[in-house]
């Protein structure tokens, strides 16, 4: 689940919306793709459980967190369970599209740090 989430980062060139419960248990795994990403001009926004420290990336907080989810430039889309075990993954546009929808509800919904 870590590298499929690491491979689709890594194609990001728009825009990244990641939420993780627990960021930094994927930390040093995430740093190093965030700041290839961020050198790039791709927009990263994260909402995890618990404050983290990183530059150059809009986090926001909520608890609880119940699932990964990973959307990169509105076409490629992942959820997973918490623990990692286990995640689906689809590149379609109008599935990515509606996922946005969902994950903005969230972000609006979740407190800045």
């Amino acid at each position: 689940v870590i590298k499929k989430i690491q491979e689709v980062l890594s194609r990001a060139e728009k825009e990244v919306i990641i939420f993780l419960p627990h960021y930094e248990e994927l930390a040093s795994y995430l740093d190093h793709i965030f700041n290839s990403l961020i050198g790039k001009g791709v927009k990263v926004r994260l909402t995890t459980e618990s404050e983290v420290s990183l530059k150059n990336i809009e986090v926001r907080l909520r608890k609880p967190i119940l699932a990964v989810d990973v959307l990169v430039d509105e076409k490629e889309a992942i959820i997973g369970l918490p623990n990692y075990s286990a995640c689906g993954w689809v590149e379609n546009p109008a599935i990515a599209k509606h996922f946005k929808e969902f994950l903005e509800l969230l972000w609006e919904n979740s407190r800045t740090q």
